[in-house]
Protein backbone atom coordinates (compact mmCIF):
# COMPACT_ATOMS: atom_id res chain seq x y z
CA UNK A 1 0.00 0.00 0.00
CA UNK A 2 1.42 3.61 -0.70
CA UNK A 3 -0.03 6.74 -0.19
CA UNK A 4 -0.64 9.25 -3.22
CA UNK A 5 -1.58 13.16 -3.57
CA UNK A 6 -2.30 14.53 -7.10
CA UNK A 7 -3.36 18.06 -7.58
CA UNK A 8 -5.12 19.29 -10.17
CA UNK A 9 -6.88 22.51 -11.94
CA UNK A 10 -10.19 22.37 -13.65
CA UNK A 11 -12.56 24.77 -15.30
CA UNK A 12 -16.22 25.10 -14.68
CA UNK A 13 -19.25 27.12 -14.88
CA UNK A 14 -21.38 27.33 -11.41
CA UNK A 15 -25.39 27.69 -11.59
CA UNK A 16 -27.34 29.76 -9.18
CA UNK A 17 -30.34 30.88 -9.24
CA UNK A 18 -30.11 34.07 -11.24
CA UNK A 19 -26.50 33.50 -12.84
CA UNK A 20 -23.78 31.40 -14.11
CA UNK A 21 -20.83 31.65 -13.19
CA UNK A 22 -16.98 30.74 -14.47
CA UNK A 23 -14.82 29.50 -11.94
CA UNK A 24 -11.51 28.10 -12.03
CA UNK A 25 -10.90 25.30 -9.70
CA UNK A 26 -7.85 23.61 -7.87
CA UNK A 27 -8.57 20.30 -6.37
CA UNK A 28 -6.09 18.08 -4.46
CA UNK A 29 -6.46 14.37 -3.39
CA UNK A 30 -4.79 12.07 -0.83
CA UNK A 31 -5.11 8.45 -1.19
CA UNK A 32 -3.93 5.17 -0.29
CA UNK A 33 -3.58 2.70 -2.64
CA UNK A 34 -5.03 -0.69 -2.12
CA UNK A 35 -4.23 -2.10 -5.40
CA UNK A 36 -3.42 -5.91 -5.46
CA UNK A 37 -1.45 -5.59 -8.70
CA UNK A 38 0.08 -2.65 -10.62
CA UNK A 39 -2.78 -2.69 -13.69
CA UNK A 40 -5.28 -2.03 -10.94
CA UNK A 41 -3.46 0.96 -9.42
CA UNK A 42 -3.28 2.38 -13.11
CA UNK A 43 -6.59 1.82 -13.32
CA UNK A 44 -8.14 3.02 -10.36
CA UNK A 45 -5.44 6.36 -10.79
CA UNK A 46 -7.27 6.84 -14.41
CA UNK A 47 -10.92 6.69 -13.43
CA UNK A 48 -9.96 9.67 -10.76
CA UNK A 49 -8.19 11.88 -13.67
CA UNK A 50 -10.88 10.85 -15.67
CA UNK A 51 -13.50 12.31 -13.29
CA UNK A 52 -11.58 15.17 -12.87
CA UNK A 53 -9.74 16.17 -16.23
CA UNK A 54 -12.75 14.82 -18.46
CA UNK A 55 -16.04 15.09 -16.62
CA UNK A 56 -15.61 18.16 -14.63
CA UNK A 57 -13.68 19.90 -16.68
CA UNK A 58 -16.10 22.38 -18.86
CA UNK A 59 -18.79 21.24 -16.73
CA UNK A 60 -21.56 23.05 -15.39
CA UNK A 61 -22.22 22.31 -11.84
CA UNK A 62 -25.97 22.97 -11.00
CA UNK A 63 -28.44 21.71 -7.84
CA UNK A 64 -30.63 19.00 -8.76
CA UNK A 65 -33.63 21.00 -7.91
CA UNK A 66 -32.82 23.89 -10.42
CA UNK A 67 -35.80 25.11 -12.61
CA UNK A 68 -33.29 25.30 -15.74
CA UNK A 69 -31.90 21.70 -15.47
CA UNK A 70 -34.53 20.06 -17.63
CA UNK A 71 -33.37 22.45 -20.31
CA UNK A 72 -29.74 22.22 -19.68
CA UNK A 73 -30.03 18.65 -19.54
CA UNK A 74 -31.56 18.93 -23.35
CA UNK A 75 -28.71 20.99 -24.32
CA UNK A 76 -25.50 19.88 -22.45
CA UNK A 77 -26.43 16.51 -20.88
CA UNK A 78 -22.76 15.29 -21.60
CA UNK A 79 -21.73 18.33 -19.68
CA UNK A 80 -23.85 18.59 -16.67
CA UNK A 81 -22.58 17.89 -12.57
CA UNK A 82 -26.12 17.92 -10.67
CA UNK A 83 -25.12 18.64 -6.84
CA UNK A 84 -27.78 17.89 -3.77
CA UNK A 85 -27.74 21.70 -2.64
CA UNK A 86 -26.14 24.78 -4.43
CA UNK A 87 -22.44 24.44 -6.44
CA UNK A 88 -20.09 25.55 -3.90
CA UNK A 89 -17.01 23.98 -2.62
CA UNK A 90 -17.68 21.54 0.15
CA UNK A 91 -20.52 20.37 -1.86
CA UNK A 92 -18.07 19.89 -5.02
CA UNK A 93 -15.42 18.03 -2.07
CA UNK A 94 -18.29 15.87 -0.76
CA UNK A 95 -19.64 14.19 -3.95
CA UNK A 96 -16.04 13.56 -5.19
CA UNK A 97 -15.13 12.05 -2.60
CA UNK A 98 -18.04 9.20 -2.53
CA UNK A 99 -17.35 9.55 -6.28
CA UNK A 100 -13.82 8.31 -6.15
CA UNK A 101 -14.71 5.69 -3.26
CA UNK A 102 -17.77 4.29 -5.60
CA UNK A 103 -14.85 4.41 -9.20
CA UNK A 104 -12.10 2.74 -7.06
CA UNK A 105 -14.48 0.00 -5.57
CA UNK A 106 -12.09 -0.88 -2.94
CA UNK A 107 -8.72 0.05 -4.98
CA UNK A 108 -8.48 3.41 -3.03
CA UNK A 109 -9.21 4.95 0.21
CA UNK A 110 -9.27 8.44 0.98
CA UNK A 111 -7.22 10.87 3.00
CA UNK A 112 -8.64 14.25 2.01
CA UNK A 113 -10.10 16.15 -0.78
CA UNK A 114 -9.26 19.71 -0.94
CA UNK A 115 -11.26 22.16 -3.39
CA UNK A 116 -10.64 25.41 -3.67
CA UNK A 117 -11.57 28.08 -6.80
CA UNK A 118 -10.87 31.77 -7.92
CA UNK A 119 -14.42 33.35 -7.16
CA UNK A 120 -14.16 31.75 -3.44
CA UNK A 121 -10.62 33.60 -3.12
CA UNK A 122 -8.89 30.52 -3.24
CA UNK A 123 -9.84 29.49 0.33
CA UNK A 124 -9.49 26.26 0.68
CA UNK A 125 -12.32 23.92 2.07
CA UNK A 126 -10.65 20.32 3.41
CA UNK A 127 -12.62 17.30 3.20
CA UNK A 128 -11.97 13.84 5.23
CA UNK A 129 -13.27 11.02 6.71
CA UNK A 130 -15.04 12.68 9.82
CA UNK A 131 -16.62 15.89 7.56
CA UNK A 132 -17.54 13.39 4.88
CA UNK A 133 -19.44 10.92 7.57
CA UNK A 134 -21.56 13.86 9.41
CA UNK A 135 -24.85 12.40 10.24
CA UNK A 136 -26.40 15.42 8.34
CA UNK A 137 -23.88 15.21 5.30
CA UNK A 138 -25.48 11.81 4.87
CA UNK A 139 -28.83 12.50 5.04
CA UNK A 140 -28.76 15.11 2.11
CA UNK A 141 -26.61 12.52 0.07
CA UNK A 142 -28.55 9.38 0.64
CA UNK A 143 -31.50 10.56 -1.82
CA UNK A 144 -33.60 7.95 0.12
CA UNK A 145 -36.81 8.44 -2.27
CA UNK A 146 -34.35 7.23 -5.16
CA UNK A 147 -35.03 4.06 -7.29
CA UNK A 148 -31.07 4.18 -7.80
CA UNK A 149 -28.40 5.42 -6.05
CA UNK A 150 -26.90 9.21 -6.56
CA UNK A 151 -24.78 9.21 -9.27
CA UNK A 152 -21.77 9.60 -7.11
CA UNK A 153 -22.59 6.44 -5.03
CA UNK A 154 -22.30 4.59 -8.40
CA UNK A 155 -19.09 3.25 -10.18
CA UNK A 156 -19.69 4.63 -13.67
CA UNK A 157 -18.51 7.33 -15.36
CA UNK A 158 -21.79 9.57 -14.63
CA UNK A 159 -21.90 13.18 -12.94
CA UNK A 160 -25.49 13.50 -13.40
CA UNK A 161 -29.18 12.56 -12.33
CA UNK A 162 -32.01 14.23 -13.76
CA UNK A 163 -35.89 15.25 -12.48
CA UNK A 164 -37.93 16.60 -15.04
CA UNK A 165 -41.85 16.54 -15.44
CA UNK A 166 -43.68 14.16 -17.52
CA UNK A 167 -47.52 14.41 -18.15
CA UNK A 168 -48.18 15.99 -14.52
CA UNK A 169 -45.77 13.59 -12.63
CA UNK A 170 -41.92 13.74 -11.47
CA UNK A 171 -39.79 11.48 -13.45
CA UNK A 172 -36.06 10.77 -12.20
CA UNK A 173 -33.57 10.14 -15.45
CA UNK A 174 -30.27 7.99 -14.16
CA UNK A 175 -27.87 8.76 -16.37
CA UNK A 176 -25.85 5.76 -17.41
CA UNK A 177 -22.19 5.21 -18.69
CA UNK A 178 -19.59 2.70 -19.60
CA UNK A 179 -15.84 3.09 -19.31
CA UNK A 180 -13.22 2.48 -21.46
CA UNK A 181 -11.81 -0.87 -22.17
CA UNK A 182 -8.64 0.91 -20.39
CA UNK A 183 -10.31 1.85 -17.54
CA UNK A 184 -12.10 -1.89 -16.54
CA UNK A 185 -10.93 -4.05 -13.93
CA UNK A 186 -8.99 -6.97 -15.59
CA UNK A 187 -11.16 -8.88 -12.26
CA UNK A 188 -14.25 -7.48 -10.79
CA UNK A 189 -13.68 -6.29 -7.60
CA UNK A 190 -14.35 -9.00 -4.48
CA UNK A 191 -17.39 -8.38 -2.44
CA UNK A 192 -16.91 -6.07 0.51
CA UNK A 193 -18.59 -7.22 3.89
CA UNK A 194 -19.08 -5.34 6.59
CA UNK A 195 -17.55 -5.24 9.40
CA UNK A 196 -18.11 -3.92 13.20
CA UNK A 197 -15.03 -1.98 12.39
CA UNK A 198 -13.36 -1.35 9.35
CA UNK A 199 -10.05 0.91 8.43
CA UNK A 200 -11.25 1.72 4.82
CA UNK A 201 -14.20 3.68 4.11
CA UNK A 202 -15.86 1.98 1.23
CA UNK A 203 -18.93 1.44 -0.24
CA UNK A 204 -20.10 -1.76 0.18
CA UNK A 205 -20.28 -3.79 -3.27
CA UNK A 206 -23.32 -6.27 -3.52
CA UNK A 207 -25.90 -7.44 -5.84
CA UNK A 208 -28.93 -4.94 -5.92
CA UNK A 209 -27.38 -2.55 -3.43
CA UNK A 210 -28.57 0.27 -2.66
CA UNK A 211 -26.37 3.40 -1.11
CA UNK A 212 -24.77 2.75 2.32
CA UNK A 213 -21.20 3.91 3.58
CA UNK A 214 -19.74 2.26 6.20
CA UNK A 215 -18.24 3.85 8.96
CA UNK A 216 -14.38 4.18 9.88
CA UNK A 217 -12.92 3.56 13.00
CA UNK A 218 -12.56 6.72 14.71
CA UNK A 219 -10.70 5.83 18.07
Amino acid sequence: MSTISWSAEFSAINCYAKIMEPCNYNINITFDDESLTPEDQATAFGRIRHLIKDLYQDSIFIWLGHPLLPTLHKKLDTKLVTLPFAPNNYCIGVTTWYKILSMGQGRVSLTNVDVSCDKSDNICIHIDQDMAMEDELMEELAMKNWNKPAWWFRPTPTTFDVLFKKKGQNVMEYHEAEWSEWLQWEQEPDKVEKKKKTENNVVPLKKNWKPEVIKGDKS
